[in-house]
């Protein structure tokens, strides 16, 4: 779920604890992905949305009823028809009020790893990219940016191919499992 609104920082942050917290108290448990995660992952761009991945499921919760539980917990929250004339879904908007608070809590807040990010990020780029709405496929070569950047991140932090030759060693049976997925487990 993508909460879109003036893209400042303090905006962002207050829109990520409103949501969290809503969420958290109805027994939906939120996690930081998207744009703004990799900017906490030390990526250089500015992003302009928050995305939060929702620990729930379509048969216990649909986007619409999750957007309608925040504009109702919080009147910050409201939804606007989408940019796309052909969409049959609103978009979630988070309106700040002026405050003298500034947040620090960010640090706290549940951050998908920056491999998942990663994932996420070239997930995104491939599904922009076979889109048949243009502004979708616009999307693609910040993406492509984006994971450009993560690259040297990514490969200096996380060494996948010696973890999975360890859990290869530790559990032979799973070899074939590892290399359908593209792994070198050898």
């Amino acid at each position: 779920m993508s909460y879109s609104s003036p893209s400042s920082p303090d905006t962002m942050k207050m829109a990520t604890k409103a949501a969290a917290d809503i969420f958290s108290t109805f027994g939906v448990d939120a996690i930081l992905v998207g744009g703004y995660a990799l900017k906490l992952h030390r990526n250089l761009r500015a992003p302009k949305d928050v995305d939060l991945a929702l620990m729930t499921t379509l048969q216990q919760h649909s986007p619409k009823q999750l957007k309608n539980v925040l504009c109702g917990k919080d009147s910050r929250f409201q939804t606007v028809a989408s940019m796309d004339p052909t969409a049959h879904y609103r978009v979630l908007w988070f309106y700040p009020r002026p405050n003298k608070l500034h947040f620090s809590y960010i640090q706290c807040l549940k951050t998908a790893s920056l491999d998942i990010v990663f994932l996420l990020k070239l997930q995104a780029w491939e599904h922009h990219g076979l889109s048949e709405k243009e502004h979708l496929r616009a999307k693609v070569s910040q993406h492509s940016s984006d994971l450009q950047s993560m690259l040297p991140l990514v490969n200096a932090q996380y060494s996948h191919e010696k973890r999975v030759k360890e859990y290869v060693r530790a559990y032979p049976d799973t070899i074939e499992s590892w290399r359908a997925l593209g792994f070198n487990t050898v």
